[in-house]
This record gives C-alpha cells, structure tokens and sequence, in this order.
C-alpha cells in the first residue's frame, strides 16, 4: 500500500516537472520568435534623410495616406550623432474602419503607422516598423484584415527605396 502512495507521488512530480520545463521551453521560443516577427526591418540604399522624404512623398502621391514626419516624443539624437527620423502614415479609410468596429478599437494604439529610420554601426541605413499584419492577426478579423490591407499598401510605396 505504502508503495502505490510513492507511485503516484513520482508521477505527479515528473508531470509537474514536464509541465515547468514545457512552459519554460514555450516562453523562450516565443520569446524568439516575437523578437524575429514582432519588428520587422528593412535596408534602404539611400541616406536616413533621403528615405524619410521619398517615403513622405510616396505616401502623399498615393492620395490616400497622409505622412507626418517628427517624433511624437522629441526623440533625442544617439550619442554618436547619427540621426534617427520617424514617420508616421495614416490612412484615414482604414482607421475608419478600425475605429467603427468595437472589437477593432484596441488596435488603434498601433494607428498611425510609425516607421523609424536610421543609420546602423554597419553604416547602411534600414527602416523598422511593427508587423502590424502579425498584430491584427492577434486581434481579430476586421482589424486582421485592415491591418494586412495597410501593410500591403505601404509596402507598394516602399518599392525601389527599400530592399
């Protein structure tokens, strides 16, 4: 009798045992993961400066995006003086649509779009973005598919400026 007791003892101390290692082992693999699909980051073959304004101006020419160049929080300029520029694009129709929707609403943390650019320790100068695809595929539906909407869009501007 006394040694069922310790059977069932041992299995329930390697089932939790298990249980910890899979929870450790999920949380470092997601951690990996989101880190590689969460920000995405792209190379450009132009200078910060003139990414930013060729962007701008994609986005203005395109007739339904609006792009706001600057940094919602007075971004400071990195120690080794190399500039940091922030765009911001908004597509008035898509965030109607996000906003109408109820469910939708707690995507529009994420709207508008906010795109940094910058010069890396390489040299070579790279925009990076939230995968806002990947954040309304976490989010339901509606914003799913306005936020994949968005993202096919601005990637159609980004031709030719960024690889």
């Amino acid at each position: 009798m006394k040694l069922k007791f310790f059977e069932k003892k041992s299995s329930l101390a390697f089932f939790l045992c298990g249980l910890l290692w899979g929870i450790v082992i999920t949380f470092v693999a997601m951690s990996l993961i989101l880190k590689k699909f969460l920000i995405l980051e792209y190379k450009s073959g132009f200078s910060v400066e003139e990414t930013a304004e060729m962007l701008s101006q994609r986005a203005k020419d395109s007739g339904r995006w609006i792009a706001k160049r600057g940094s919602a929080c007075s971004l400071p300029r990195p120690a080794d003086g190399t500039k940091i520029e922030t765009i911001f694009f908004c597509n008035a129709k898509i965030a109607k649509g996000i906003v109408d929707n109820p469910d939708s609403r707690i995507v529009t943390s994420v709207i508008p779009c906010q795109f940094s650019i910058y010069k890396k320790a390489d040299g070579s100068v790279a925009l990076s973005r939230l995968n806002i695809t990947l954040i309304g595929m976490l989010s339901g539906r509606n914003a799913a598919e306005l936020l994949t909407q968005a993202k096919k869009e601005q990637s159609e501007m980004f031709v030719g400026i960024l690889e």
